[in-house]
């Protein structure tokens, strides 16, 4: 086949127009990605500053994330003329996430009144994490809310805390837990592992009847004493394998520990690990746990 002058002319122009239109597409996915990071959250959520918040009602919502690079973080007491009364989720990347998981640039977090619960995996793998200061009133502390958070070392400001779930703060840093309140009455909580693997947990404060779950401080390896507000008697509430693992654990309210069954009185054993056994030797259904103290 011969191609005249003329016709090859037409076909050069074609393949340049060719040429051209791709590297126009090319050019414009670029920019597309540049404008729409992967990162980004792709729930329905407002943006306000540095805040993603969902609206609940006319007055009131919900942070859903942080996108500012601060270490110290409040969270706001209003967004956009909305009381913030709660810490949500939202999607990143296809997954549903907690309002602050994975995040670690904060160090320090300030939450105000009026939110009454840390959800489920509202921290959750905050590295960086070191303090987080709460409401008096907050109540609940949601499942793996700081787990990982290995640098994490207090959480203080309740007085009405009732409820610390699963894995709550699970293989974090904490030091010391307390919830000190003259009104912390009624029924009172702590998850199967809420505490688990906590190596630097020392002493543990509580107000109130508190249940603890089985394996709640597995593996906290440093903790020497818990301190409850009652003065004498505490009735068995330890799940199986409480404090597996805690071989430091001695006391309670600074009493060494002992238990009472049929009659008969028992000195609690440290925990000496082998296959099959759990904390305490003489851990059965129904055994009472006294306190002895040290002065007779």
């Amino acid at each position: 086949m011969k191609f005249t002058i003329k016709s090859k002319k037409i076909i050069s122009s074609v393949m340049a127009l060719t040429m051209l239109t791709a590297a126009t597409a090319a050019a414009d996915t670029s920019f597309v990605k540049n404008i729409l990071p992967t990162n980004t959250l792709t729930a329905d959520a407002a943006v306000s500053g540095d805040w993603y918040y969902e609206v609940i009602d006319g007055c009131r919502c919900k942070v859903t994330g942080y996108k500012g690079t601060s270490t110290t973080v409040h969270i706001p007491v209003s967004i956009a003329n909305h009381t913030v009364v709660a810490i949500g989720r939202n999607t990143r990347n296809g997954q549903n996430i907690g309002a602050f998981e994975n995040n670690n640039t904060i160090k320090n977090v300030y939450i105000p009144r009026g939110i009454g619960e840390v959800p489920a995996d509202a921290f959750r793998n905050c590295c960086s994490l070191k303090s987080v200061v709460v409401p008096e009133a907050l109540n609940r502390i949601g499942t793996y809310a700081f787990e990982n958070c290995s640098n994490l070392e207090s959480v203080t400001g309740f007085t009405n805390l009732h409820y610390i779930d699963e894995g709550a703060f699970k293989n974090s840093g904490i030091k010391s837990f307390q919830n000190y309140s003259s009104f912390a009455t009624g029924d009172h909580f702590i998850g199967i592992k809420a505490f688990q693997n906590c190596h630097s947990l020392s002493t543990v404060k509580l107000y109130g009847d508190w249940s603890i779950s089985r394996e709640a401080f597995d593996g906290c390896t440093s903790l020497y004493n818990i301190e409850y507000s009652s003065m004498a008697t505490i009735d068995s509430a330890f799940g199986t394998g409480a404090f597996k693992g805690a071989s430091t654990l001695t006391y309670l309210n600074g009493a060494q520990i002992f238990a009472y069954k049929a009659g008969q009185k028992y000195i609690f054993q440290k925990y000496v690990p082998y296959v099959g056994r759990y904390a305490w030797k003489l851990r059965e259904d129904n055994v009472k746990l006294y306190m002895d103290y040290l002065n007779g």
